[in-house]
């Protein structure tokens, strides 16, 4: 039972679970070809003759029917009603601006016989152009329209590509304008009242709305008697009319893009379309497969005892095959445990060729490339002590340095040579500040005063020709930079931007926090870089390459500050010929702890 449990537990296998997955889908196909194929297409052929017999005549019943309601709106325009036709009596309207009791008693006279005769035809609406009077009438005790209803402003003006001289059709399940407690969809006809004498003429005369009720189509009683099953789908083109499936629209909009009279839909239902002749309408009569023969109940049982068999089956030959490989993968996380202990002249011997057999070569090579890293970085940290006691011997002692610039301070002092001076104390602040090598990150305010003594110590030199714009926000000196970040940037102001031209030079340095990001700009106003100069610069200093004997270049800078920081960070120069150069450093916020230590320590 314990073996049991652990290989369940090793269902994560690929190798176990395509074993897996190929019989079953091996089983199902079987099953499929030799069983419910042959049965679906018998019974298809069996109801493909009651389907036809069925559409047959619900395509005539609709066809009846859609030839009616299209006589009505051609009796609006011909048929004279008491002299006048309905289309000229509202034209009459039009053009007085003005209404009869009598011509409105004609209109809705009119509606009123059409939808007596016609129970298709749940309510029938004229609204003149003129004036948007409405004339309604139904067959239907339940509806009327909403009094003072405005056709014009608030339900033609949005729906105006519903009115044009042909009769539109479309679905409705909601009239804004009618009161009525069944909310049933409604297959709705609109279109426009024109002059037939006077074709030519772009003038609007009215609108009509015919209320249709889709069931009429359908013919109950004929197909009640017929034991119809499934469902019925009316449409024009992409315009669904009637649907009484409870399927969603894109499944809907899937049956209407086919275009075969009988075809297999989705494996489980059977579709049979009918166009009518006079109209772009299109039947379709959805079958689902599960309803064409209460026989098929015991075939679904037979497939069913089959699957349960077939299941057992594989259920046993996974668990056997789960042992087979949960065995290999045991032995190697015994290899691995040796590993993690030490040990990496072990190695894991399978002859098979499938994964398990992949990730054994693959821990093997593992394990000779740790090996050989170990090896290497063991070679590499004896060189790196070698190579730091090289450098410690030759290193001169800073505190005899240190005591020889204040001798020589002190004798300027006393030679009243004060420039002298103060150059030799910027000076032991600097090697001070280089000799402290320990630090890898410092804070902006004490490499901001490394800078300026740096600054200040060629401004001595230059005779005071330098101005210096110092713009240092205080809320950024507490955070962190990495050593020597600002100093290369100043000497390069100075060697590459004024020194050919020192009259008038300034050197700005700026510091400030936006969002979570530190900006500091080193500026100039010297000579500039040319552009193709520029683009080769801005190359340059984003190549990956290490030069030891060029540890403040700006590539280097750039470099340290990605390494540290991340790609999105770093250095950016932009300058103009003879305008200036303009270096900007870009860095997260971090506050400086003083616990970054160098390699070295």
């Amino acid at each position: 039972m314990h073996i049991l449990t652990n290989n369940l537990r090793n269902r994560f296998i690929i190798k176990i679970m395509s074993f897996f997955t190929c019989l079953l889908c091996l089983s199902i196909f079987f099953i499929y070809c030799t069983l419910i194929q042959n049965f679906i297409h018998r019974l298809e052929k069996e109801q493909l003759a009651t389907q036809q017999d069925i559409l047959n005549s619900i395509q005539l019943n609709t066809e009846e029917q859609y030839n009616k309601i299209m006589d009505v709106v051609v009796n609006m325009h011909t048929v004279k009603y008491e002299a006048k036709t309905v289309s000229e009596i509202i034209e009459q309207g039009l053009y007085e601006n003005k209404t009869t009791r009598a011509n409105d008693y004609r209109i809705e006279s009119f509606i009123n016989n059409i939808t007596a005769h016609n129970q298709g035809i749940f309510d029938i609406i004229l609204i003149k152009a003129s004036n948007g009077l409405s004339f309604y009438g139904s067959n239907i005790h339940t509806r009327s329209v909403i009094a003072e209803y405005d056709f014009l402003n608030d339900y033609i003006a949005y729906q105006e590509d519903l009115f044009t001289n042909k009769i539109q059709f479309h679905s409705s399940y909601q009239q804004p304008y009618i009161i009525d407690s069944t909310n049933q969809t409604l297959i709705q006809g609109t279109g426009l009242l024109v002059n037939i004498n006077n074709l030519s003429s772009s003038e609007t005369i009215g609108y009509y709305i015919i209320n249709i009720n889709p069931e009429i189509f359908l013919n109950q009683d004929y197909i009640m008697s017929k034991k119809l099953l499934g469902h019925i789908l009316i449409y024009q083109d992409d315009n669904i009319l009637y649907n009484n499936s409870p399927f969603s629209m894109n499944k809907l909009t899937n049956i209407i893009d086919t275009t075969n009279e009988s075809i297999h839909f989705d494996g489980t239902y059977l579709l049979n379309k009918k166009r009518l002749k006079k109209s772009n309408w299109t039947i379709c009569h959805i079958l689902p497969q599960n309803e064409l023969a209460h026989s098929t109940k015991q075939l679904y049982l037979r497939v069913f005892s089959y699957i349960i068999i077939i299941f057992v089956i594989l259920i046993i030959a996974i668990v056997i095959a789960s042992i087979h490989y949960n065995k290999r993968i045991c032995k190697l996380m015994n290899q691995i445990q040796s590993v993690e202990n030490g040990n990496f002249d072990i190695q894991y011997t399978d002859s098979n060729h499938d994964e398990i057999g992949q990730l054994s070569q693959a821990f093997n090579k593992m394990c000779m490339n740790l090996k050989n890293y170990i090896q290497k970085e063991y070679i590499l940290d004896l060189e790196r002590k070698n190579a730091t006691i090289t450098a410690l011997q030759a290193t001169i002692n800073p505190h005899f340095l240190y005591n020889t610039l204040d001798a020589i301070r002190t004798k300027s002092l006393i030679s009243q040579d004060y420039d002298t001076s103060e150059m030799i104390t910027l000076l032991g602040n600097i090697f001070r500040w280089s000799t402290e090598t320990k630090k890898v990150m410092v804070r902006i305010e004490d490499e901001l005063e490394y800078a300026m003594c740096y600054l200040t110590l060629q401004n001595i030199r230059y005779e005071h020709t330098i101005t210096i714009d110092y713009q240092v926000n205080d809320d950024v000196l507490k955070y962190a930079i990495p050593k020597f970040t600002l100093q290369p940037l100043v000497e390069n102001a100075i060697h590459h931007g004024i020194e050919n031209n020192l009259q008038d030079s300034l050197i700005t340095i700026k510091a400030f926090k936006e969002l979570d990001n530190i900006i500091l700009k080193v500026s100039d106003n010297g000579l500039g870089i040319k552009e193709d100069v520029l683009y080769r610069l801005r190359k340059q200093i984003n190549i990956e390459s290490i030069n030891t004997n060029k540890h403040i270049g700006l590539r280097n800078i750039n470099q340290r500050l990605k390494l540290i920081y991340g790609e999105s960070n770093g250095l950016t120069i932009n300058s103009k010929y003879q305008q200036g150069t303009t270096i900007t450093i870009i860095i997260p916020c971090t506050i400086y702890t003083g616990e970054e230590e160098d390699d070295d320590d």
